[in-house]
């Protein structure tokens, strides 16, 4: 059974849907220093392109924002397109599954859940399955049993959130869907891209592991371009000074203090830096990647300002991917 929902191909040529996209990248907001100088956050970001649903959905309205566009440009695309991007939109709306996953657990109102998968590109089944009446353990049996496929593993979701929560959960269909992704034909750009992804959430999980002292190794994805040996090789010597080295090799970016937040922050800005560099160099593939992708992070920042508007300027500002 389908994730994704399925639609018509409209049969509008990619360059088509190329001119729709040069002429919307105008309204990315580039100047950041702009925006954090402003004497109040929330009065200036109701006046871009997202004060609508700010206004209508306060600090969610952003990301519910981002479905919007992310569908517009899936229902633009011909066949061809959805099939080289489809791995892309199944990883966003794994957010949605799980933001939804987490309005089930808090018990929140179905209004609520309607109103965050109005804009989702997820089936009409997942829909149903989420909107359904029952507790959010058998929720996941469903699941599993009529998406994941997993007759040898029953119920496996399930005893991973009885046991590691919500997060525990997050990290395995993560990593299962990244896994199951890099087994399918990806076109170059694409293949690039998540293993960027996979490379990324590896070296993090690494960083974690050794700054905090875990005792359980961590389960890394497979399909990046860090050989997993390496990466448990680093465990076992306890080399936590290997990590800015693999950023470096990641990214070409040096970090300078090793947080987690600066981890995550140079990672994310170096997958920026690659696809702004595919998007020069592909006209087509490339320039579309890196228009979802400068959304998403764009997005991100947002969120950012708006729950933290009352965090000091500076701070924010060490936060904001540029």
């Amino acid at each position: 059974m389908e994730f994704l929902q399925r639609h018509e191909d409209r049969g509008y040529p990619t360059e088509y849907l190329l001119s729709r996209i040069r002429g919307r990248r105008a309204y990315f907001l580039g100047d950041w220093d702009g925006i954090l100088s402003s004497p109040d956050l929330f009065a200036y970001l109701l006046k871009t392109p997202y004060g609508e649903f700010i206004t209508e959905h306060s600090g969610e309205g952003v990301w519910k924002r981002l479905l919007k566009e992310y569908k517009w440009i899936y229902l633009q695309m011909n066949k061809h397109l959805r099939d080289i991007f489809h791995a892309f939109f199944l990883f966003a709306e794994m957010k949605t599954l799980i933001v939804c996953f987490r309005h089930t657990i808090r018990k929140e109102n179905k209004t609520s859940l309607t109103d965050i998968l109005f804009f989702s590109l997820l089936s009409e089944k997942i829909k149903e399955m989420l909107d359904m009446e029952t507790d959010f353990p058998s929720m996941l049996e469903k699941l599993e049993r009529d998406f994941l496929y997993l007759p040898d593993k029953p119920a496996r979701l399930k005893g991973v959130f009885l046991e590691d929560g919500l997060k525990g959960l997050e990290q395995s269909l993560t990593r299962e869907l990244l896994e199951e992704i890099m087994l399918s034909k990806l076109h170059p750009l694409m293949n690039i891209f998540f293993t960027s992804i996979i490379d990324s959430k590896n070296i993090i999980a690494l960083y974690k592991h050794l700054r905090w002292g875990i005792r359980v190794p961590p389960l890394f994805i497979r399909g990046g371009t860090i050989r997993e040996t390496y990466l448990t090789k680093v465990i076992h010597t306890n080399a936590i000074s290997e990590v800015p080295k693999l950023i470096y090799r990641l990214t070409g970016l040096d970090i300078e203090e090793t947080t987690i937040s600066n981890l995550e922050k140079t990672l994310l800005a170096g997958l920026t830096k690659k696809t702004k560099v595919m998007g020069r160099r592909s006209a087509d593939i490339g320039l579309i990647l890196d228009y979802l992708w400068r959304y998403a992070v764009e997005v991100q920042n947002l969120s950012l300002l708006l729950y933290g508007r009352d965090i000091d300027r500076d701070i924010l500002k060490e936060e904001i991917v540029m």
